[in-house]
């Protein structure tokens, strides 16, 4: 520690975690994750509902993800641990996709932090 303005006994510890991660992938040792994040997937005419539902999910506590591109939300779910899909298809009515399950359930979008909560 002298080098730091200290003359004291030091020790150190280091773990590099592209190996340990390497490891644990050549072992094929899965780590398991809970999975609280959704997407929100919205139209620009529906972005003043999608950041209101993405603030009252937010403060319930679930990771969210605004996106207005069109692409395989399905596959990009699965390859990035994530629990639903929230499609909104107005501002009034929104479809849940589980991606575990993949199920889908049709919702008023005011009803949405509720039902989506009530499903962690």
């Amino acid at each position: 520690m002298k080098s730091f303005g200290k003359d004291a006994a030091s020790i150190g510890f280091c773990i590099n975690l592209e190996q340990l991660m390497s490891a644990l992938s050549r072992q094929k040792i899965e780590i398991p994750v809970d999975s609280n994040n959704i997407i929100i997937s919205y139209n620009e005419s529906d972005l003043s509902t999608a950041i209101k539902l993405a603030t009252l999910l937010r403060n319930d506590g679930i990771n969210v993800e605004l996106n207005n591109k069109e692409f395989d939300y399905m596959e990009y779910a699965k390859n990035n641990n994530i629990a639903g899909i929230l499609k909104i298809k107005s501002a009034t009515e929104c479809t849940y996709t589980n991606t575990s399950s993949q199920k889908s359930t049709d919702l008023a979008c005011k009803d949405v932090s509720g039902e989506i909560i009530g499903r962690y």
